[in-house]
């Protein structure tokens, strides 16, 4: 009879929290092999130590380059040479004791290498001292971003200045370090980080550049430049920067919108065979070199104006079709942009009468701006003497 009754009872489903009977079943593991909970333990602790001994021997290496003035002499291609020796490098790299600039940023650039991975995916257990590193870089890059205005014309020390601070912060020096470079940089130093910032920005793409920066929101801030990047072939901007640079090469080498795209987004590195097998087909291999001088200005104006737009609200919004104001705004900041990084990848050394007649070009425009007339012939060769002297 109580056998009958029990059956007949309605069934009650049970009140406990999955949540508490998973941390319960979790405990009764821990208490029943307590060795395998100490051994994941352990190998926890282990992976953190070791990526604090690799986060301290960076900084070592940084402790290593004495003063700003190592930049004086430094060659561009001996640093790209190292850095392949050293990424071949199958050890830990511990070992090993760079003497050159070029040797000591090459192996800082491949640890980092090594790092982003493993930084992105234990993010929570980085010390006190990269994090800070991490909020110290975006407020500097907030700052740099705030002072330009692309409604006026760039010069070319103030991208020299953005970029070479933008490798520095790319290449993330420690804290104690951070100022002394970006204080004490020299014309020099500015000049050689530019070239090496647009050949790394080439070769790791904007994905790579903002996992160089692991902040919280790294992936949205991804989706807001992949954003930029529909944009910017959206609307051909990018022939502003392609073109002058190398008109008769451009036109005949067709290379698609959607695999350049891949190419800004993730970088030359993750293309690189796939541009290969491209020229191939043209029979332009020969091309691929070309291809890197034309492209890394490009680049750069991606990530350069990734910054912009995330450093400026005026910038944050969506941009919807009908908007013509607004694509026209967007249209004529990147062409001011283009304009200025063109002028700055122009190492052409021009004549005397060439500086001159440019100078002689702007008075004249201003002439024009301010009287709405041209000079009279009087006064036209009155400003060619004041320039050119008389003849």
């Amino acid at each position: 009879m109580v056998g009958l009754w029990s059956s007949q009872q309605s069934y009650t489903p049970s009140k406990v929290k999955r949540d508490i009977a998973s941390d319960c079943d979790s405990m009764v593991r821990a208490i029943i092999s307590p060795s395998v909970e100490a051994e994941k333990i352990k190998k926890k602790a282990s992976a953190d130590e070791a990526l604090e001994k690799v986060y301290k021997f960076r900084t070592s290496i940084w402790n290593k380059i004495i003063s700003t003035k190592e930049f004086e002499s430094f060659n561009d291609i001996e640093y790209f040479r190292w850095m392949a020796i050293y990424k071949d490098a199958k050890s830990d790299l511990s070992n090993v004791n760079p003497v050159s600039i070029e040797q000591k940023m090459a192996l800082i650039e491949v640890i980092n290498g090594r790092l982003i991975p493993t930084a992105m995916n234990a993010e929570k257990n980085l010390s006190a001292d990269v994090q800070k590193l991490n909020a110290l870089k975006l407020r500097k890059l907030q700052t740099r971003m705030r002072s330009f205005d692309l409604s006026s014309k760039l010069t070319r020390d103030d991208l020299e200045d953005f970029s070479s601070e933008l490798m520095l912060i790319l290449k993330g020096p420690p804290a104690t370090l951070l100022d002394y470079f970006t204080k004490n940089k020299t014309k020099r130093m500015n000049e050689r980080l530019m070239r090496m910032v647009q050949e790394d920005i080439l070769l790791m793409g904007l994905k790579g550049m903002v996992e160089r920066i692991p902040e919280k929101q790294s992936y949205t801030s991804l989706e807001r430049g992949k954003y930029i990047v529909k944009r910017f072939f959206q609307y051909k901007i990018w022939k502003y920067l392609v073109i002058p640079y190398d008109l008769p090469w451009f036109e005949r080498v067709k290379i698609p919108d959607e695999l350049l795209e891949k190419i800004i987004i993730d970088g030359l590195d993750a293309h690189e065979q796939e541009l290969i097998a491209h020229l191939k087909k043209q029979n332009m291999i020969d091309h691929y070199e070309r291809f890197r001088k034309v492209y890394k200005p490009m680049a750069f104006a991606v990530g350069f104006y990734f910054y912009y737009d995330k450093f400026n609200d005026q910038m944050s919004g969506k941009l919807d079709e009908n908007q013509e104001e607004e694509k026209k705004r967007f249209l004529d900041e990147f062409k001011e942009l283009s304009d200025s990084i063109m002028e700055a990848n122009d190492t052409t050394i021009k004549s005397e009468d060439t500086l001159k007649q440019e100078q002689f070009e702007r008075v004249l425009e201003s002439f024009r701006k301010k009287y709405k007339e041209e000079p009279t012939p009087q006064e036209y060769e009155e400003m060619r003497a004041k320039i050119f002297g008389k003849s």
